[in-house]
């Protein structure tokens, strides 16, 4: 270790004063001293109290012990006492309570330790003049070197800077400055000489790291273990954005043990680095394997892929409702056809048709997702298709599933309404007058027609239904004569042909014809309910047309 204060014992000699701490053979009231050392009195203190104090932290055999008070011989000539030195800014302080004299003795600064790093400072002080370094050692778990400044009597503790590794000899054990690298390669060991790189402090224990001419990475727990064979380390992955990993076997290894990591990409990532411990190691098939002799930390890194092609996602609705779409987070005028790229984001939202319409059931590819109202493609990386059914949700609570299209479109149109509250009631028998209003309502595209006797009026305006009884109960052939007029209206007014309208049939040959009804059910001319009603509307409306 350095020799730290040789400026005390200079001093001593050139002022020939000579060691005879064992000549104090009184005990001076020393209240004077301690007031002047430290500043207030104290307990009182002895000559041997400040002998054995010197004793203990004075001068070494070969004094190189830091030295910042000791007690000798009082300067004054005339004077026999023993008085105390106490060394502060680079000189040396005196007292002696025999005479009641002190002083100071001016001195060159003490020479200045190349170890002592321009960063480090006496908290006190606020400087590094007086700063003497005394060792290194573990503090609070961590390598520092430690300093006392004998200016304020402090210890000062500052990061680990250059001391050798062979300092550490008496604190961490014998370890080699090159040893023959273990690593393995294909089950053949390296065995070439790897030199010492780093040492280092982990936890509480000294790393030694050694690198050979073939770049291979060896750590050593320089420790009472003995290089640390029968110590279980960790093998930590940090995640990366991209993927996952995990460690084969278990996290936790023996000195020497083979750990491979398997790294798993997500769609649109590759791995494109590995290090293990800061070092960048090479990788195979999404593997990485390396020998463990201490803790290791690996770090992968995963890239996105950059993709050009253009995929396509195609979208269709069935029942009443609607899908729009939005590429991006921005909305698109179009749906049924989207083109977007593997960094492109595809939203679309699924709109029922009305209050008593819902979202059925949504598809993907083919596989049902269940009655979602949205559903988005993230980075699609191929084409895809998106089916969406609308379903009808029926306020009424009476119906009969063979009639429910017909009862939804009636309902919809508004050309039909319930008969009483939260009931359709379609097996109730209808009149001549029903049938020409439902028929009135659904031609009124203009929304002119607001209640039964506009619609009536209408009827007869367009002489539909001449000479018949409106009140009267409505039959299957009623009813037939009553369409045909209203289709032969329809086409005059609208400048339209019916496909399946036959002007020149007789109201039976033309009722079959659109398929109104059978021969047989005209022929058999039985009564019309609410259900029927609905149904003929519902065909009327899908009749084809040019």
């Amino acid at each position: 270790m350095k020799k730290l204060l040789t400026l005390a014992l200079a001093v001593l000699m050139l002022a020939s004063l000579a060691i005879s701490v064992s000549a104090a053979t009184t005990t001076p009231d020393l209240s004077s001293v301690i007031s002047y050392i430290y500043g207030s009195p104290r307990t009182v203190y002895t000559a041997d109290d400040l002998i054995a104090y010197y004793n203990a932290y004075g001068r070494g055999y070969y004094y190189d012990d830091l030295i910042t008070r000791w007690i000798d011989t009082c300067p004054e000539e005339k004077c026999n006492g023993v008085a105390t030195f106490v060394v502060e800014s680079g000189k040396i302080k005196w007292a002696c309570p025999t005479c009641g004299k002190s002083g100071t003795i001016t001195a060159t600064q003490p020479e200045k330790t190349d170890k002592v790093p321009v960063s480090v400072v006496c908290p006190t002080c606020k400087s590094a003049d007086d700063l003497e370094y005394v060792t290194t050692g573990l503090v609070d778990g961590e390598l520092k070197d430690i300093y006392v400044c004998a200016k304020c009597r402090q210890v000062v503790y500052g990061k680990y800077a250059s001391v050798k590794p062979y300092d550490y000899y008496n604190y961490y054990g014998y370890y080699d400055k090159t040893i023959h690298c273990p690593h393995k390669d294909n089950g053949k060991t390296c065995g070439k000489d790897a030199k010492i790189d780093t040492l280092t402090l982990e936890g509480d224990h000294l790393i030694a790291t050694y690198i050979c001419p073939d770049k291979h990475t060896t750590r050593y727990v320089v420790d009472e273990d003995y290089y640390g064979y029968d110590r279980l380390y960790t093998v930590s992955v940090i995640g990366a954005t991209g993927g996952d990993s995990a460690v084969r076997g278990g996290t936790s290894a023996k000195y020497g043990d083979a750990k491979t990591v398997v790294f798993y990409p997500k769609t649109g990532y590759v791995l494109t680095s590995v290090l293990v411990n800061g070092v960048s190691v090479a990788f195979k098939n999404n593997e990485v394997t390396f020998n463990v002799y201490g803790p290791v930390t690996v770090r992968p890194t995963f890239t996105r892929i950059v993709d050009t092609k253009t995929y396509t996602v195609t979208a269709t609705a069935t029942g009443n409702g609607t899908i729009t779409a939005l590429k991006n987070s921005t909305a698109l005028s179009y749906s049924a056809k989207v083109e977007a790229k593997s960094a492109d984001t595809i939203a679309f939202n699924f709109i029922p048709g009305g209050k008593n319409y819902r979202v059925a059931d949504v598809k993907v590819d083919g596989r049902s997702v269940g009655a979602v109202t949205t559903y988005s493609f993230a980075n699609p990386t191929a084409d895809h298709k998106i089916e969406v059914t609308f379903a009808w949700k029926a306020p009424y609570d009476d119906l009969n599933e063979r009639y429910i299209p017909a009862v939804e479109f009636v309902t919809e149109s508004g050309v039909m309404g319930a008969y009483s509250a939260g009931s359709f009631s379609g097996t109730v028998g209808i009149t001549v007058d029903d049938l020409v209003c439902a028929l009135a309502e659904l031609s009124d595209t203009a929304q002119v027609l607001n209640d039964a006797s506009a619609r009536r009026a209408w009827i007869t305006a367009n002489g539909i239904a001449k000479d018949v009884d409106l009140t009267k109960k409505c039959d299957v052939q009623t009813a037939c004569t009553v369409v045909v007029e209203y289709l032969k209206v329809l086409e005059a007014k609208n400048g339209v042909t019916f496909l399946k309208l036959d002007k020149t049939a007789s109201v039976k040959d033309a009722t079959v014809a659109l398929n109104l009804a059978t021969a047989k059910t005209f022929d058999a001319n039985r009564a019309l309910t609410r259900y029927d009603l609905a149904a003929i509307c519902r065909l009327i409306a899908r009749l084809e047309y040019r």
